[in-house]
């Protein structure tokens, strides 16, 4: 009896686990931070466009701007920390569960 709860509450888990991972892929959060700080404002790509018609020397560090503005503190550094520890644990316990799982299988 008691191991048929500890099983539904680890398919639980894995369900609300999958769950979250799948929202925050879907929400395109992280796709969207890396593509901003790839583009160019139109501003610098015509000084950058302007400084190559004159021969000048261009290095593209010159016309990139870090615009964000960090409003972290010690709590929200504290449970990003946090959360990115308990990610790596679950992925790791996820992973050795399905390893044990599949040793059983065979």
């Amino acid at each position: 009896m008691k191991s048929k709860k500890i099983i539904k509450l680890f398919i639980y888990i894995i369900i609300l686990t999958f769950m979250f991972s799948y929202i925050m892929e879907k929400s395109g959060y992280y796709e969207y931070n890396l593509q901003t700080k790839k583009n160019l404002t139109e501003e610098e790509i015509k000084k950058f466009e302007q400084d190559v018609k004159e021969g000048r020397d261009v290095d593209i560090t010159d016309y990139l701007k870090d615009n964000t503005t960090d409003y972290s503190n010690n709590l929200t550094r504290a449970t990003s920390k946090l959360s990115i520890n308990l990610n790596e644990y679950l992925n790791k316990a996820i992973s050795n569960t399905f390893d044990i799982l599949g040793r059983l299988i065979k």
